[in-house]
Order: C-alpha cells, then sequence, then structure tokens
C-alpha cells in the first residue's frame, strides 16, 4: 500500500510543480516509533514518491 500511495503523492508533486510550486514538504511522523524495516519501507516510499520530481531544478533537503 506504501508504494501506491507513493505513486499518488508523486502525481500530486508533479500538478503542483506544473501550477507553480517551488517547494514541498513531506514530514513522516513514523519515524519516531517506527522499526528500522518500517522505516526503510517509508525512506522507499517517498523515494518512490520524488522519482523523476521535475523540482529537481531546486535544492532537495533532507532534515532529521
Amino acid at each position: 500500500m506504501m508504494q501506491a500511495l507513493a505513486k499518488v503523492i508523486n502525481r500530486n508533486l508533479k500538478d503542483l510543480e506544473a501550477a507553480g510550486c517551488k517547494y514541498a514538504q513531506i514530514d513522516e511522523p513514523l519515524f519516531a516509533i517506527a522499526s528500522d524495516e518500517e522505516v526503510q519501507a517509508a525512506v522507499d516510499a517517498i523515494n518512490l514518491a520524488l522519482a523523476f520530481f521535475l523540482l529537481s531544478q531546486y535544492d532537495r533537503q533532507q532534515h532529521t
């Protein structure tokens, strides 16, 4: 299910960019209480959500 949600987020990010959005923030509060395996699955899903995201021309920052 996480991978399917990532694809929806990816589509939404592309729509936001097309509308002129320059910045997006993705928060995942689950990281605070999740196991290492759950965190890795969530990171993989976030990476999928950002795959081919055209905002690559802008700075990407990861805050931990």
